[in-house]
């Protein structure tokens, strides 16, 4: 597993559990603190994913800026020139988060968050793969905790294996704390 970091910090760090079956793979835990400069972009990525099938991360957005381009940060899985994402927005007045998911940057077929966390608030985003390619993202936040399984699900097709993660961040700062890669069972 390959991985490529600009304009952050990345360390590893221990494994942390999550319920279910997934296994964290060895080496394949991170912190990645992205604090971007107002109207800029920082980036991520880690490549050759195919050993593993899943991802288990806790996000807080911590800082807003402002300017020309909302405060944001993106979790993208790739396949080529394909990707699928999880946008997440902070918008300019405190509250509640704008989360989208999305196909190739797509906005106007995106699938929304209907129970989206506050800003400032850590949330857990569990996300799966197959080997062709259909992902699913789990969003756990306090809106979502008693209702249903206590999680929001969503589910688009990729188009192929996934062969790349990225995460993207601007005009502000997003702190994955914790981030694992690993494996779980269909």
């Amino acid at each position: 597993m390959k991985s490529l970091i600009l304009a952050a910090s990345l360390f590893a760090i221990p494994s942390f559990a999550y319920a279910g079956d997934f296994q964290p793979v060895k080496h394949g835990s991170y912190l990645v603190d992205l604090d971007t400069q107002d109207g800029n972009f920082s980036l991520w990525k880690t490549s050759d994913v195919s050993d593993v099938n899943a991802l288990r991360a806790h996000l807080t957005l911590l800082r807003k800026g402002s300017g020309k381009y909302a405060p944001s940060v993106v979790l993208s899985l790739l396949s080529g020139d394909k990707r699928v994402s999880l946008k997440v927005i902070a918008l300019p007045k405190s509250g509640p988060m704008f989360l989208q998911v999305v196909k190739d940057n797509d906005d106007k077929t995106g699938q929304m968050i209907l129970t989206p966390p506050e800003f400032q608030e850590a949330f857990d985003i569990h996300v799966r793969w197959t080997p062709d390619g259909k992902v699913s993202f789990d969003v756990y936040s306090k809106a979502n905790k008693d209702i249903g399984q206590g999680f929001e699900h969503h589910e688009v097709d990729l188009g192929g294996a996934v062969t790349d993660i990225e995460i993207t961040n601007s005009t502000g700062e997003a702190e994955f704390n914790k981030l694992e890669l690993g494996n779980e069972a269909p």
